[in-house]
């Protein structure tokens, strides 16, 4: 059950990681997927390759914090 509720916690973390808007004037925040990705694929890459060593880090931080110590 801890597995789970941390596998939840895991994805929610990457996606509000992965998720985040690139800083445009752009307004549409749903197709910015899709858009982002051909207009500034090799800057984004780059960002995301960043921020995977990140979430390993925060992840882990985040796990320690919330895992009950008993």
């Amino acid at each position: 059950m801890e597995s789970d509720q941390l596998k939840a916690l895991r994805i929610k973390h990457l996606t509000a990681l992965t998720n985040i808007p690139p800083k445009s004037t752009s307004s549409k925040t749903s197709s910015s997927e899709s858009s982002s990705s051909e207009s500034s694929s090799s800057s984004e890459n780059a960002f995301k390759v960043r921020l995977d060593s990140l979430e390993e880090l925060a992840l882990d931080e985040i796990v320690e914090r919330l895992s009950p110590e008993q």
